[in-house]
This record gives structure tokens, C-alpha cells and sequence, in this order.
């Protein structure tokens, strides 16, 4: 009988080491804008360039990113189930504590999110890039948009793995399971590089992270709220 690796073989630096791979392959986005975008607009990389010609070349770009990242997740979910690792990194409880803690951070979230957005812009970004890729791509803008709203869950799962990875480092480490320690190792590496809009709602994140139990799918919704939500 075959015997899984379980948690508790995990090296110390394992889950860390797995965070910050998982934060180059986000950063695996910019291949796609200045190499896949640019080679399917047939312009050549030394010109490579944000606004595409050709709808089919914008949405190629983050049609590359969307299924890296998607594959992506579904190996590290696979591995760590191989593993017997999975309980331990993500949740699946529903429970009124959870939700509740869920639908404050998602308050909190929002605020946080809209105070940075002209009072006049509409609350969800897929109406203001329907209308803006609608004027880049008449008759085509609509597509674009699905293909970039899909962009942004694939984006969102891949940032909830580095968020688990930095919490069960930091559980490792410390022995401490109530700290948000994913909400920190998030704020440093890809909130950090998305500047103070990414930094400030990654520490909440992390609090609703740990306040939920860990539970993937609200832990998704909190982070797709950062694009889905207009700013």
C-alpha cells in the first residue's frame, strides 16, 4: 500500500517556498501582455504594447494568463490532496459565525474599495470596461469583457493559494492558527506590488481568511471583490 507524505513531513519553508512560486506565476501576466498580446496583434515585441489592435489579441493575452493560472490551482489542489494536506490549507464549513465574519470583512472590503473611486463611477467594473472595450472594439467589446471577468477569478483563486500557503507557513512556524499570517505574507509580496490598494485589503483579507475558517469559496469572493468592485 502506497503511504501519502501527510502535513506533518512538510518542511518548514514548504508552504513558503509554494507562496512565492505561486507569486511568479502571477507575475507570468506580463509574458502574456508583452508577449502572447503582441504576437497574436502580429506586432513585433520590441513594440509591444497595452492597447491591442485586434480585440482577439487583447483577449488572447488574458485568455493565456487565465488558463495558466486555472491550471495552476487545480495542481496545487491535487498535490496537496495527494498529500492529505488540503483540510488543513482551505476549508469548505459553512457555519453563521463564519458568514457573519464573512459579511463584515465584505463591508469593510467594499469601503475600503470605493473610497478610492470617483463618486460618479459605477459600482461594478464590468459595466465601466464593457464601455470602454466597446469603444476599443465595436461589436466585440462584450466578449473581451467575459474573457477579462474570467482573467479576474483565475487571478483571484491563484491569490487565494498564496494567501493559504503564507497561513499554514505561518501556522507551522509559530503554532499560532488565529494570527492572519496569510493576510501578511499576501500584503508583502502581491499586495505590495499592486502598491497601497494592495497592501490595505490584503491584511483584510487575511482577517477574513482566519475568521472564516479558512473557507475557500468566501475567501474567493473577498478577493474577487477587488476586481469586480470599480475603484
Amino acid at each position: 500500500m502506497t503511504q501519502h507524505k501527510t502535513d506533518s513531513h512538510k518542511s518548514d519553508w514548504g508552504y513558503a517556498l509554494l507562496a512565492m512560486v505561486l507569486y511568479l506565476l502571477l507575475g507570468m501576466d506580463a509574458f502574456s501582455v508583452f508577449v502572447i498580446g503582441p504576437l497574436v496583434n502580429g506586432q513585433p515585441l520590441h513594440d509591444a504594447s497595452l492597447h491591442f489592435n485586434n480585440w482577439y489579441a487583447r483577449a488572447g493575452a488574458n485568455f493565456f494568463s487565465t488558463a495558466l493560472w486555472t491550471i495552476t490551482a487545480l495542481l496545487v489542489i491535487y498535490w496537496l490532496k495527494q498529500r492529505n494536506a488540503l483540510e488543513k490549507f482551505l476549508g469548505t464549513r459553512f457555519d453563521g459565525r463564519s458568514i457573519g465574519f464573512f459579511a463584515i470583512g465584505i463591508i469593510v472590503l467594499i469601503a475600503i474599495i470605493r473610497s478610492v473611486a470617483p463618486a460618479e463611477s459605477p459600482w461594478l467594473r464590468f459595466v465601466a470596461e464593457n464601455r470602454r472595450f466597446e469603444e476599443l472594439y465595436p461589436g466585440n467589446g462584450l466578449m473581451v469583457t467575459i474573457i477579462q471577468h474570467l482573467y479576474y477569478i483565475a487571478e483571484s483563486a491563484m491569490v487565494v493559494l498564496v494567501l493559504a500557503a503564507w497561513q499554514r507557513a505561518g501556522e507551522i512556524w509559530t503554532k499560532k492558527t488565529l494570527v492572519p499570517w496569510g493576510g501578511l505574507g499576501l500584503a508583502l509580496t502581491w499586495g505590495i506590488s499592486h502598491g497601497l490598494w494592495g497592501i490595505i485589503p490584503s491584511l483584510v483579507i487575511g482577517v477574513i481568511f482566519v475568521s472564516t475558517q479558512k473557507n475557500a469559496l468566501l475567501s474567493l469572493v473577498s478577493v474577487l471583490m477587488l476586481f469586480v468592485v470599480y475603484s
